[in-house]
């Protein structure tokens, strides 16, 4: 990726930005804090341009494999079209026992923070178990709440 990047920027001549959707968003994140012997990725970047991924902690893994094999991801589809909407079978992506569409979770807990970030926080009681802080929160708490705890 580094090569890549370099050759687009032209020795400076051009200004790169890096920019990653989900996997890709926290890869980009990673680029840029990499330490190539002694110089840091962001300095390759003007800007990044992150959608729906950066999870801070998202490449700690929970260092056992994904299993998908046909049974288990048949026996996902029928939860799913039962009305199950967060499938938690999905935490081998680095978040624990939380599902890989927590992000979702992130985007919506930013905007209200941004909105009304001393409001009391409306969105907590309707999130899932696995995020859902056990004691009220404002909405800024809740966004802060889900950027710096760790993964349960």
């Amino acid at each position: 990726m580094r090569t890549v990047l370099r050759a687009a920027a032209r020795g400076g001549r051009r200004r790169v930005v890096l920019g990653g959707h989900s996997w890709g968003a926290t890869t980009a994140m990673a680029y840029a804090a990499w330490d190539f012997d002694g110089s840091p990725g962001y300095r390759d970047l003007s800007a990044q341009v992150l959608v729906d991924g950066g999870v801070r902690g998202a490449f700690d893994g929970t260092g056992e494999p994904v299993h998908n094999s046909p049974e288990e991801v048949r026996e996902r589809l029928a939860a799913i079209e039962d009305g199950a909407v967060f499938d938690m079978t999905l935490s081998g992506v680095g978040l624990g026992s939380r599902a890989e569409n927590t992000q979702i979770w992130y985007q919506i807990a930013g905007w209200y923070a941004h909105r009304d970030p001393d409001g009391r926080s409306i969105l907590q009681p309707r999130m899932p178990d696995a995020l859902r802080p056990p004691l009220p929160v404002t909405n800024a708490g809740l966004l802060g709440t889900l950027l710096t705890s760790s993964p349960s």
